[in-house]
């Protein structure tokens, strides 16, 4: 099961992150930070996936200490260009499914209290892949919203 769930993450996970690496490379530098209706840019919509995942898989998953500003992911402007921000989800990308990898079946099995709900490695993945997969939408919408301008 752990194996066939690994395969899984990681399949779907690849694909999220190539998408929004994708999704970047197709808006203009000065259309990263530029908001859409709904206030927020696709860069502060990336550094909060990147933001996010840190959260739970650095520390919910993995159980290391990280220390999280929620608002200050979405207050950011300017202080990433797109090349920085596509080697960062790269990067980050290719740390979460090492963190995966490396989990031993203690680790997996171990019942955590994170985020206010009980969960085990397992069912942190199954939450965060759905979670990833919603943000992916949000970055696609806000990009056909920039192309349509």
């Amino acid at each position: 099961m752990r194996n066939m769930l690994t395969d899984f993450f990681n399949r779907l996970h690849s694909e999220d992150y190539s998408g929004f690496v994708q999704d970047v490379s197709t808006i203009d530098e000065s259309q990263l930070w530029q908001p859409t209706p709904d206030g927020v840019s696709v860069a502060n919509l990336l550094c909060h996936v990147l933001e996010m995942e840190r959260f739970w898989i650095d520390w919910g998953f993995n159980g290391r200490s990280y220390d999280r500003n929620r608002d200050a992911e979405f207050t950011r402007f300017r202080d990433v260009t797109r090349e920085e921000l596509i080697a960062q989800l790269e990067q980050r990308r290719d740390k979460t499914q090492q963190v995966i990898a490396e989990c031993d079946q203690a680790s997996w099995d171990a019942r955590r209290i994170f985020h206010g709900d009980e969960f085990t490695g397992a069912t942190i993945l199954q939450w965060h892949i759905h979670h990833l997969g919603l943000h992916r939408g949000h970055v696609q919408a806000h990009c056909r919203w920039l192309h349509s301008r």
